[in-house]
C-alpha cells in the first residue's frame, strides 16, 4: 500500500505556538546535492536527528540514488562517489519513510530555505502535501543572538564557538547534528532575551537588523498579562505609555517586529520599563489615560492627529430636531457630549432620536406640506413635514 501524503497545509495559530521550548519536537535536517539549486539539482543524501529537550528522540540517515552523475566538485566537498551510492535507493522510494520520520515536528536546518527548497520540488513532485511545520533556521538566529560574537554565522564557525560534540564535515548527518546541538545552545543563550517559547523563537529569528535589538531584554521579566506600560529614558523621564493585552509579547515587539519609522527614536531612548496589570481592557484604557494626562509623554504626542471634540445640540424650533455642533458656547440651548468623532455623536443623535421620538430629516418646515419619509410610515417620525401635526414637542 503506498504512504499516504501528508496532510493539507494548515498556518498555526499564534496560541498554537505558544508552548515551552522544552516541550517542542525539533527536527534537525541536512540535504547534501548535486547543484546548489532545487531547480537543477538532487538529493543524494538526507540525514536528520529528532529531539525534544534535549533528548534524542531519532535519527534518519540514508543515501539516495540521484537520476544524473555525482559532479566531481561534489565529490571533492563531501566525499560521497557513485560506488557509495550504487545500492541506494531512489528518492521516491525514501521519501515516504522521510516524511512519516519529521511528522509536525519544527524544521531546523543551517540556512533552512536551502533544504526546504529540495524538499519542498520533490514532494511537488511526487505529488506530497508540502509540510506546514514551523521553520528554524539556525543562520538566522544566530545572526540576531549571537551578533557580535562571532565573525562568522556559518556552521563550521558555530560548532566551533559552542565546542560541538558533532563536527559538521559536508555529509548530511553530521551536519543535521551539529545544527542540532547548536540550536541547542542558541535557545540556551536565548533565554536572557526572554525566548522561551516557539512563538518567541519564531519571532526572534525573523527580526529585522536594528541597533537596539538588545533592549528586547527589557521584556524578559514582564508579565503576560493585560496592563498598561510605561517606558522611561536614562533620566526617568516617562517618554510613552500604551496599553496591551499581553504585557511581555507587546514591549518585545517595539524591539522584534514594530517598523514604525518613528519608533526608532523611540527605541533609542528606552531606558527602562514600568507595567500595571490592568484586569480588562476598560480599565487598562483608563489608566492609559490617566497617566498620559499626568506625563504628557512626548512620543504620545507624536505623530497623533488630534480631533477636535464635537457636541450634540438640540435645535431650538417648532419641530426640534438633534444636531451635531463642532462647537459648544454658552448660549443657552443644551448641549450633550463632547464625542471623539463626529461619527459617534452621530450614532448619538439617532439613538436618542428614536428614543424621544425627534425627526432626523434636515428639512426646512416653512409651512409648506412635504412628501414623509420611510420613518414616518413605519411610525419613528410623528412627520412634522406633512403638515398635519403642529404639536410643539417638549
Amino acid at each position: 500500500m503506498p504512504p499516504r501524503p501528508l496532510a493539507a497545509p494548515r498556518q498555526r495559530s499564534f496560541d498554537e505556538l505558544e508552548i515551552p521550548l522544552r516541550d517542542v519536537t525539533f527536527c534537525a535536517v541536512d540535504l547534501e546535492t548535486t547543484s546548489g539549486s532545487w531547480k537543477t539539482g538532487e538529493i543524494v543524501e538526507i540525514g536528520a536527528i529528532k529531539s525534544r529537550g534535549g533528548e534524542t528522540l531519532g535519527t534518519f540517515e540514508t543515501f539516495v540514488q540521484p537520476s544524473v552523475d555525482l559532479p566531481v566538485e561534489i565529490q571533492l566537498l563531501t566525499g560521497i562517489t557513485p560506488i557509495m551510492l550504487s545500492d541506494a535507493l531512489p528518492l521516491p522510494a525514501v521519501l515516504p519513510a522521510f516524511v512519516e520520520f519529521c511528522g509536525t515536528s519544527v524544521f531546523v536546518a543551517h540556512n533552512a530555505r536551502f533544504d526546504k527548497s529540495f524538499l519542498d520540488a520533490a514532494c511537488r513532485r511526487l505529488d506530497y502535501e508540502i509540510s506546514a511545520a514551523p521553520i528554524v533556521d539556525t543562520v538566522r538566529l544566530a545572526r540576531r543572538i549571537l551578533r557580535n560574537e562571532v565573525r562568522s554565522c556559518g556552521l563550521a564557525s558555530l560548532s566551533r564557538h559552542f565546542q560541538t560534540a558533532h563536527k559538521p564535515c559536508h555529509r548530511a548527518f553530521p551536519d543535521a547534528a551539529a545544527c542540532l546541538e547548536v540550536l541547542w545552545a542558541l535557545i540556551e543563550r536565548g533565554a536572557a532575551y526572554g525566548i522561551t517559547t516557539l512563538a518567541d523563537l519564531l519571532q526572534i529569528q525573523s527580526v529585522r537588523s536594528n541597533p537596539h535589538f538588545e533592549k528586547v531584554k527589557l521584556a524578559r521579566s514582564l508579565p503576560t498579562t493585560r496592563g498598561v506600560y510605561v517606558f522611561e529614558n536614562a533620566q526617568r523621564e516617562v517618554i510613552y505609555v500604551g496599553k496591551a493585552a499581553n504585557l511581555r509579547a507587546r514591549v518585545r515587539s517595539y524591539f522584534t517586529a514594530d517598523e514604525r519609522k518613528r519608533m526608532g527614536d523611540l527605541r533609542a531612548e528606552i531606558d527602562s520599563v514600568r507595567v500595571r496589570h490592568c484586569g480588562t481592557d476598560v480599565e487598562a484604557a483608563a489608566v492609559e489615560a490617566r497617566l498620559i494626562e499626568r506625563y504628557s509623554p512626548r512620543y504620545n504626542r507624536a505623530g497623533v492627529r488630534r480631533r477636535a471634540p464635537v457636541y450634540l445640540k438640540l435645535t431650538d424650533d417648532r419641530h426640534p430636531r438633534i444636531a451635531v455642533s463642532k462647537t459648544h458656547r454658552d448660549d443657552g440651548s443644551t448641549y450633550i457630549g463632547p464625542f471623539s468623532s463626529t461619527a459617534r455623536a452621530r450614532s448619538a443623535a439617532g439613538t436618542l432620536s428614536g428614543l424621544h421620538g425627534l425627526r432626523t430629516c434636515t428639512l426646512r418646515l416653512n409651512g409648506t406640506p412635504h412628501e414623509p419619509c420611510a420613518l414616518y410610515a413605519i411610525g419613528s417620525c410623528h412627520g412634522p413635514c406633512t403638515g398635519r401635526d403642529t404639536t410643539r414637542l417638549r
